[in-house]
């Protein structure tokens, strides 16, 4: 086996996703935590995330071993750069960043492939008010990749979950309670 010194995020993800797939104390969790998407992300890193297969593909070919079996990674756009405050409409930014993903999967090129889009919203509001609000961010999303990169309508799903899994729990109010998640899911039979 190949000893190999990585600066990637690829190579990060995929040691990060073969440690995660070894044996892990009861308490550990299953897969890696989430990407926190910048807008200087790049399309190798989206693709190693929703794709490490590919990743594990890769370097296999190259000689080298990859452990474990890869798990797709979940992408979290906050949405204090991706929607204007209490609204579904996607800033440029937003387009700039989802250009990013609509290009990795559109050379993917997968008929198979499925994707979920999570939102999210903080605790303030009502729930019925942060509920809508979450769904329409989570079509939003989709609608800007069905139209500007003809990803398959039935390829992508929305949920809505309002506040109801917040990410700062402490700080039902933050900002960081509001975002985005984009997956790869398994394709339902």
């Amino acid at each position: 086996m190949k000893l190999v010194k990585c600066l990637s995020f690829a190579c990060f993800s995929l040691f990060s996703l073969a440690a995660a797939a070894q044996p892990q104390p009861a308490a550990a969790p299953a897969s890696p935590g989430p990407v926190e998407v910048t807008s200087q992300i790049k399309p190798g890193e989206i693709e190693a995330a929703l794709f490490p297969e590919s990743v594990c593909e890769a370097m296999e070919k190259r000689g080298y071993r990859c452990g474990g079996v890869p798990v797709p990674r979940v992408l979290e756009l906050a949405s204090n750069f991706t929607f204007a405050r209490g609204t579904a409409e996607l800033t440029p930014e937003a387009k700039e960043i989802l250009a990013k993903f609509g290009t990795v999967i559109k050379q993917r090129n997968d008929p198979t492939a499925k994707y979920r889009i999570t939102g999210h919203t903080d605790a303030t509001g009502t729930d019925t008010i942060n509920r809508k609000l979450s769904v329409e961010r989570a079509a939003a999303v989709k609608l800007f990749l069905v139209k500007e990169y003809g990803v398959a309508p039935d390829a992508i799903q929305v949920e809505g979950l309002a506040a109801t899994r917040l990410k700062r729990p402490t700080d039902p109010e933050s900002a960081a309670n509001r975002r985005v998640d984009f997956e790869r899911v398994k394709a339902q039979n």
